[in-house]
């Protein structure tokens, strides 16, 4: 009586538990044939792709706007080479990417019937530019830079205003002295190159001659300097007096011209 009880409860359960082997089997079996068709990628082959950059502009990046004598605003950055623009009697273009000057004369007369005409270059922060003003010195203007001239130098000097910072290699021309106005000094060139470091919120005014002697000078006081040297100011008064460091790192105060971080 106990194995006739058994036996039917066997043959009830044992053809459930083939049934679920078969399954099981058949899920393995898919398993295996859907692993070979599309493999899981392995750790090795797990890339994590990182998020886009910031289209920020990187130092050094060429870029400045043009201040015309009517204060119309020229973003130099849109134009392209052969581009003319009239300023008085000087026409201004592009050429190979950079603002060059070249002036008509009327009767040699050096800015007949338009009297002195102003351009300020500006560089937003993140961007610099190089360019040649109307007598060929060479301008290369930091970030967050700017610097005001004419169109044409007339008169016995040459002239710049600049704020921030910008390294100048200056045209030869002994009868014309060449001078760059800050806020609270002047530097006159007495060389070929120098750079002036100018910028307000930085609090002390640097120049320093690369090439040749300039001459600094203020409400206070006036010095020359030689190459190796370099003058501070207080930035915030206009009667602070020079303080004057001998041996001078050139490579580092270039620096930001050369395409380096300081």
């Amino acid at each position: 009586m106990e194995n006739s009880t058994i036996l039917p409860l066997y043959r009830r359960l044992f053809p459930r538990r083939l049934t679920a082997a078969a399954i099981l089997i058949l899920l393995a079996g898919a398993a295996v044939y859907s692993w070979r068709q599309y493999p899981v990628a392995s750790k090795k082959q797990i890339a994590i792709t990182p998020p886009p950059a910031k289209n920020d502009a990187p130092p050094g990046y060429n870029g400045a706007i043009l201040t015309l004598s009517d204060q119309q605003q020229v973003v130099l950055d849109s134009l392209h080479d052969g581009a003319v623009i009239a300023q008085g009697q000087t026409t201004v273009s592009i050429k190979n990417g950079q603002l060059t000057y070249a002036a008509r004369e009327i009767k040699g007369i050096c800015g007949a019937e338009f009297g002195p005409l102003f351009n300020t270059l500006t560089t937003p922060k993140g961007r610099q530019y190089q360019f040649t003003l109307p007598d060929g010195t060479r301008v290369w203007l930091n970030a967050a830079s700017s610097i005001t001239y004419p169109t044409e130098f007339c008169g016995k000097d040459r002239t710049v205003t600049i704020t921030g910072e910008a390294c100048l290699e200056i045209a030869k021309d002994p009868s014309r002295p060449f001078n760059i106005r800050t806020n609270t000094m002047d530097v006159e060139v007495l060389g070929a190159s120098v750079d002036v470091n100018a910028y307000s919120d930085e609090g002390v005014i640097k120049t320093t001659p690369l090439e040749g002697g300039v001459r600094v000078k203020n409400a206070a006081n006036a010095i020359v300097l030689r190459p190796g040297q370099q003058a501070s100011l207080d930035a915030s008064t206009a009667a602070a007096r020079f303080k004057v460091k001998d041996h001078v790192n050139l490579e580092e105060v270039m620096a930001w011209k050369n395409g380096w971080h300081r």
